[in-house]
């Protein structure tokens, strides 16, 4: 049993892990024309379109949008 619970908290961890290495913070920024940009978060790039927030059926877990 003990075993097993430590198996379930290296799956929740790892998996924990995985997740959070696919939310990328844009810091910040004031573009060329002066426009200030507030920070904001988006899917780490990985050349994916299916993994998107903004492809269609999924959904940004920071705004529900």
């Amino acid at each position: 049993m003990k075993t097993l619970s430590v198996f379930l908290i290296g799956c929740f961890l790892l998996t924990a892990a995985t997740q959070a290495q696919r939310i990328v913070r844009v810091r910040p920024h004031v573009t060329r024309n002066g426009r200030y940009i507030q920070s904001y978060f988006r899917t780490a790039p990985d050349h994916n379109r299916f993994n998107n927030w903004s492809t269609k059926g999924n959904s940004n877990p920071y705004t529900g949008k």
